[in-house]
């Protein structure tokens, strides 16, 4: 729902933006729909990992609840990064409308890079994680990157 709410507050930002906020507020669309995509492919495979401890030791006790129990805290990371990058878009979108609110003539938009620089080096830290639990998170497109020179 979370995601939901900053995919609206994103759009509707993007659509009455000078460019350069434009391009900003659609950098924290793009991620959020690809964060949306992930959250849902994590809970997935979690699921199905869970389902499979569960097909592992089908007789309650002390075996299958340590083994649920070390399955789910493998995947609990995941967790923690989704959220750190929902939170990081958050914040991104957040300055994006400070700056454009305050009508500068575009002399924020350089403290706008480190927030777009967190988020991105936050997503490749995140999809190695990922990696390691068999999920693929989906590659940004290379105009998010763009935005800090393709560096994270």
């Amino acid at each position: 729902m979370k995601i939901c709410l900053l995919l609206l507050a994103a759009l509707m930002l993007a659509a009455c933006s000078p460019s350069a906020y434009r391009m900003h507020s659609t950098a924290v669309v793009t991620v959020a729909g690809a964060h949306a995509v992930t959250g849902a492919a994590v809970d997935a495979a979690r699921g199905s990992a869970l389902d499979a401890v569960e097909a592992e030791h089908p007789e309650t006790g002390e075996a299958r609840t340590a083994a649920l129990r070390a399955e789910a805290a493998r995947w609990t990371p995941a967790g923690l990064a989704l959220d750190s990058i929902r939170s990081a878009l958050g914040t991104w979108l957040s300055a994006v409308e400070l700056a454009r609110a305050a009508d500068d003539g575009g002399a924020l938009l350089d403290a706008l890079l480190p927030l777009a620089a967190r988020v991105l080096g936050l997503w490749d830290d995140m999809a190695a994680l990922l990696r390691d639990l068999g999920v693929e998170a989906p590659a940004l497109p290379s105009a998010v990157r763009a935005l800090v020179g393709g560096a994270t």
